[in-house]
């Protein structure tokens, strides 16, 4: 059973978030599938939690409902593909990537990212999870 859930759950995070991350970042299904296992188990995330993420709505997930771990998984999920090293985002990588999440609102991105660069917390889980939120909210517009 867990395995038709890891299956299902996949499935629904390749439809929803990883096809562009495909594209952005030039990574093979196989390979999103190992790193969101991985990050699942590194991060102690449910199938369910790496779902809720995955669905790329996280201006929407209240913050008492985004748990430290899942906060972590984000972490993992974004250096394991290229977007974010030990400093934080990748500039470039992390630019393209935002382009091709946004393809209707890419003229907002590099002022998101110059609002956004400067979040900052001692937890990088935390600092990451801050950093999409804002990303998320500015580009939305809702900051």
């Amino acid at each position: 059973m867990r395995q038709l859930e890891l299956e299902f759950g996949q499935a629904i995070i390749f439809g929803c978030l990883l096809l562009p991350m495909v594209i952005a970042v030039d990574m093979s299904e196989a390979k999103l599938k190992e790193v969101t296992e991985e990050c699942m188990k590194q991060t102690n995330v449910s199938i369910e939690q790496a779902n809720l993420i995955m669905k790329d709505d996280l201006e929407k997930i209240a913050d008492e409902d985004f748990s430290h771990n899942m906060r972590c998984y984000l972490l993992c999920y974004h250096k394991q593909i290229g977007l974010f090293d030990a400093n934080g985002p990748m500039r470039d990588a992390f630019i393209k990537f935002m382009e091709i999440r946004y393809p209707n609102k890419k003229d907002k991105v590099l002022p998101a990212l110059r609002i956004c660069k400067h979040q900052r917390d001692p937890d990088s889980c935390e600092q990451t999870y801050k950093f999409e939120r804002c990303m998320a909210h500015t580009i939305e517009g809702e900051l």
